[in-house]
């Protein structure tokens, strides 16, 4: 992989996973908040699982950003 290409997967997985802290640090959220929420740790979970650690992985799997929620949001589609 280029070092263009690692910038680029190491600044996205970073700003997603602040950013959906941010709403994770939210005292309530709409619907669509929880979403975006959702869909920031996985983009971020992605490109961790490109560049990153074993660590920056694992973090990802199993933090808060990522609970068990999805499957009640994705099942009610």
């Amino acid at each position: 992989m280029s070092k263009i290409n690692l910038e680029f997967h190491k600044k996205i997985a970073k700003q997603c996973f602040n950013e959906a802290w941010d709403y994770l640090d939210k005292k309530s959220r709409d619907a669509n908040e929880r979403q975006k929420r959702l869909h920031l740790a996985h983009v971020s979970h992605y490109h961790w699982g490109s560049v990153g650690s074993a660590i920056n992985f694992a973090v990802g799997a199993g933090s808060p950003l990522a609970p068990a929620e999805p499957c009640m949001i994705f099942g009610r589609k």
